[in-house]
C-alpha cells in the first residue's frame, strides 16, 4: 500500500510531523476538489516531499480517513 505524504504540521514540542495517508483515500480526496483535474501531478510531488496539501488534508479529515503513518523530526 503506498503512501503519501499530505500535510506538515508543528507538535507542542515544535517538531515537525508529516502526515501520510493511503494513496487511494488522497485520490478520492483530491477528486472531490475543484483542482481535482490536476491530482496525479499533485500526489506525485506530494510522494515526493516537494508540496503539500491542506485542502486534501481537510477533505480527508472530514470524511474521517485516519493517517498510516506520522513521521516527527525536529523542526
Amino acid at each position: 500500500m503506498k503512501q503519501v505524504g499530505v500535510t506538515l504540521s508543528k507538535d507542542q514540542n515544535n517538531r515537525m510531523c508529516r502526515i501520510f495517508f493511503t494513496e487511494d483515500d488522497v485520490r478520492r480526496a483530491c477528486s472531490a476538489l475543484v483542482c481535482g483535474d490536476s491530482s496525479q501531478s499533485c500526489i506525485e510531488m506530494m510522494e515526493e516531499g516537494k508540496i503539500t496539501c491542506e485542502l486534501c488534508y481537510a477533505v480527508l479529515t472530514a470524511l474521517r480517513k485516519y493517517p498510516v503513518r506520522i513521521e516527527t523530526a525536529a523542526g
